[in-house]
């Protein structure tokens, strides 16, 4: 029979799971309110054609074969050339970064899983103070999201290791889920080229791979917050959607 001490800290440890797995809820709902429209997303194999172009153009912009217009991604990566240029310390360019990635992604309400993740850490890094966030991307595969509150020390390719309070936070997916359910319900973007329609695949240890950023993190931006210094301004997008 367990003692009273053993008692109180798992129910101790089950509080902290439940709060953070809600608020990788509330993360979840915020991203999706920023950010209406994925070109990845499996809903867009319902659209037209012309449609799924027209996002398409609207997020990749130059990098669609014969596009001539800009698109959300290349604000991005025109914003991101611009803190480069002001020479800051790479924390405070994470912070610049994570901002103005977000202020274009939520002035346009478009992004795929990388600026849903974003706005997600830029939430918790705001709304929770002692709350730890990292993006996670997957190695060999096309996705990403957040991780919240994994243990430190811990290997940070082995959920199974994160401990039991952490919890993934996936916008792009719409969901959020602790750790220890990853393997099961971790999901990898892949663009099914035979059917030509987005599609996802689970999480393959022996193919696939879990890498975290080593600057966006909660811990790095908090350090980082009080040097935003650079100013951009984004430029319009040619197709609006």
């Amino acid at each position: 029979m367990p003692n009273r001490l053993t008692t109180f800290f798992k129910k101790r440890h089950q509080s902290e799971a439940d709060k953070t797995l809600d608020m990788a809820d509330k993360a979840v709902k915020y991203a999706r309110s920023q950010i209406l429209k994925c070109q990845t997303s499996l809903e867009v194999n319902q659209l037209s054609e012309d449609r799924k172009l027209s996002l398409t153009k609207a997020i990749c912009g130059s990098n669609v074969p014969g596009n001539e217009g800009i698109g959300v991604r290349d604000l991005i990566k025109e914003a991101s050339q611009l803190i480069l240029e002001a020479n800051c310390n790479p924390d405070e360019r994470a912070l610049q970064v994570l901002k103005k990635t977000n202020a274009i992604t939520s002035k346009y309400s478009l992004g795929n899983c990388y600026e849903l993740a974003l706005q997600s850490l830029d939430y918790i890094l705001e709304s929770y103070p002692d709350m730890r966030a990292e993006l996670y991307s997957i190695g060999n595969g096309d996705h990403a999201f957040l991780v919240l509150n994994r243990a430190y020390y811990s290997a940070a390719q082995l959920p199974e290791t994160w401990g039991e309070s952490a919890v993934v936070c996936d916008p792009w997916a719409k969901k959020a889920y602790f750790a220890r359910e990853a393997y099961g319900s971790l999901k990898n973007y892949y663009r099914d080229t035979k059917e030509e329609c987005n599609a996802i695949e689970s999480f393959d240890p022996n193919q696939h791979f879990l890498m975290s950023d080593p600057y966006m993190t909660t811990d790095v931006l908090r350090l980082a917050k009080m040097f935003s210094t650079v100013q951009f301004t984004p430029r319009q997008i040619s197709s609006a959607i």
